[in-house]
């Protein structure tokens, strides 16, 4: 039993190394040529680490701006995201279309006092005649009406030219 076991390790072995020394296209059996390596060089450098991530961002603090009058814009006097305080000025309209309404409140004021001042003279006249017996009581009234007309008129356009 010992030489049948001794002649299978030495079957296995020479199994083992039958293809040892066949050419396989290396030319005699010497030692295969070197293998090619990549070189790199290290270089220290700073990099800049980033990333692009999707997302959503959304502002601690919004504001949302509705204005009193419209117009046309003059001027931007601040940029987008900067940040402002209270009473900052933030646009810039154009002038012209309001001076033109102040001046049309102005004007209506001064026509509406010019016509309380000629109602309270013709008031004035009314009674005077009423007095003399030379004018009805009906007219006499309608100017007192015609001055009321007139002074609540001034206040009407006082009221405009100031809002």
């Amino acid at each position: 039993m010992r030489t049948a076991l001794f002649a299978f390790v030495l079957c296995a072995i020479v199994g083992c190394g039958a293809g040892g020394g066949h050419d396989q296209g290396h030319g005699g059996g010497g030692m295969p040529p070197p293998s090619e390596v990549a070189i790199y060089v290290v270089v220290e450098r700073l990099q800049a680490e980033w990333q692009v991530t999707p997302g959503r961002l959304e502002a601690v603090q919004t504001v949302e701006i509705r204005p009193r009058v419209s117009g046309f814009l003059e001027r931007v006097a601040v940029l987008e995201g900067a940040l402002v305080k209270p009473g900052d000025l933030l646009l810039e309209l154009d002038p012209r279309p309001f001076t033109v309404a102040v001046q049309r409140a102005e004007a209506q004021v001064a026509d509406a006092t010019a016509r309380r001042g000629q109602a309270q003279k013709d008031a004035a006249r009314a009674k005077e005649l009423l007095e003399a017996k030379a004018f009805s009581s009906e007219e006499a009234e309608q100017r007192e009406s015609a001055l009321a007309v007139a002074t609540a008129a001034v206040a009407v356009a006082e009221a405009a030219a100031s809002a």
